[in-house]
């Protein structure tokens, strides 16, 4: 398999292939038919205003370069992966990044990166708050953020999220000479120069870096997957963490459960989970359950209800302390979100329950240490690309306990057992 999380296996078919589904709809990455009128919309009236945009240099310096990087937490540690090819590609050049408040944490630590600058745009933001104070929020951290930019004066910027919203009217309003984007994500007309969605099924990472390429006049194909790769957490940090888990009784090795994600419709049940814990606790495994928020919390607390060597840190950690978990742990054991992209980015291994609403392919973590296996139960639909899946997601609740228990033990084993039953649909391993 390849080190990078490479090629995952598909699963055989009687007769010629299904035709494959795709993200796109008429050149977006949006299934809502409203949202991809007023995308279509608003990008035809920004295409009669082109001559209106900023005119880029003929030869684009790379003194300071900007990264805008939307969406969560998990498009903030893919984006990692970024900052090295930028390096290599321009290594005297200064790297900013423009990003939501709550992914901040993924490079406040990061010594690639010189300045950070926050946008919290209403539609992905979660905070329990109404739309009123989220679309304020959203207008007071863009009028700053473009501020900063314009005092900055950085010769090229790269946003490097493909869906809506991007960053392409805070890069424009801010005068980066030079701005590189997805046109999937609308706004197409606001960068200097917008690749379309490619419809093949390299990694996220892959056609981001595809970006960063073209950015620095470097050939745009290549065959390589940038790495994740988060700094480890300060001493400091590690030592508190310790402490923590002494504090519980954790003591040695362990492996992490993390049930939440940010979309409910992609997590394994509670009780699955449960099952899970229950089975690994009968084995002598210590179990440290993570995630955040008050529903995560109660979740956990019924996951570890009356189960021995399981304890709950949910709401108990900062980023540094999840770093330090997640970091020490043998094994860590999630759904599709931000702790399995984590995991690999801190070379631990992961097994990563994943369901059929995103391409596999275009998602799993690739990280440059550690073992990794997806599972994923076979159904005719995966990937679908709805936002809100189906009632029933076979996809990921047809995962059963005894697939996570025989994936996990091939992880443990160092790779030296056959690993997950066949009638998982998709195995990807990294050595």
């Amino acid at each position: 398999m390849d080190a990078r999380g490479g090629p995952l296996t598909e699963p055989a078919h009687a007769g010629p292939p299904p035709a494959r589904r795709t993200a796109l709809r008429g050149g977006y990455l949006v299934q809502n038919p409203r949202l991809w009128w007023y995308l279509r919309t608003t990008d035809a009236l920004l295409g009669l205003a082109a001559d209106r945009r900023t005119l880029p240099p003929s030869t684009p310096p790379m003194r300071r370069v900007l990264l805008a990087i939307g969406g969560h937490i998990g498009d903030a540690i893919l984006a990692t992966g970024s900052l090295d090819l930028l390096r290599a590609l321009a290594p005297d050049a200064e790297i900013g990044v423009v990003l939501p408040s709550w992914s901040r944490a993924v490079f406040s630590d990061d010594p690639r990166v010189a300045r950070i600058h926050i946008v919290d745009h209403w539609r992905v933001n979660r905070a329990p708050v109404g739309m009123a104070a989220r679309t304020a929020r959203y207008a007071e951290t863009a009028r700053q953020a473009i501020r900063e930019i314009r005092e900055q004066a950085y010769d090229v910027a790269v946003d490097l999220y493909p869906f809506y919203p991007n960053m392409a009217g805070v890069l424009w309003r801010a005068g980066v000479a030079r701005r590189f984007g997805f046109a999937s994500g609308g706004r197409g007309p606001l960068f200097t120069d917008a690749l379309s969605w490619p419809s093949d099924e390299r990694h996220m990472a892959a056609r981001q870096a595809t970006l960063i390429r073209l950015a620095a006049g470097a050939p745009a194909e290549s065959d390589a997957t940038p790495i994740s790769a988060v700094p480890a957490p300060p001493a400091e940090a590690r030592a508190r963490t310790a402490a923590l888990l002494a504090e519980r009784g954790v003591a040695g090795s362990y492996v992490v459960l993390h049930a939440g994600s940010g979309l409910r419709k992609k997590e394994w049940s509670g009780e699955a989970w449960r099952a899970l814990a229950a089975r690994l606790a009968e084995r002598g495994v210590r179990i440290v359950l993570t995630g955040a928020g008050d529903a995560e919390r109660l979740q956990a607390d019924r996951i570890a209800a009356g189960i021995p060597r399981c304890v709950t840190l949910v709401g108990q950690l900062d980023w540094q302390g999840l770093c330090a978990v997640v970091s020490g742990a043998s094994a860590v054991v999630s759904g599709d979100t931000s702790v399995a992209h984590l995991a690999a980015a801190r070379g631990t291994s992961r097994v990563v329950i994943f369901s059929g609403i995103n391409s596999t392919h275009e998602w799993h973590p690739v990280g440059g240490r550690g073992a990794q296996l997806m599972l994923q139960h076979p159904v005719p639909c995966a990937p679908c690309y709805r936002r809100d899946g189906c009632a029933a997601m076979t996809c990921v609740n047809g995962v059963t306990v005894d697939d996570v228990v025989a994936a996990l033990d091939t992880l443990l084993d160092g790779g030296r057992r056959d690993g997950p039953p066949p009638s998982l649909s998709r195995v990807d391993s990294v050595p």
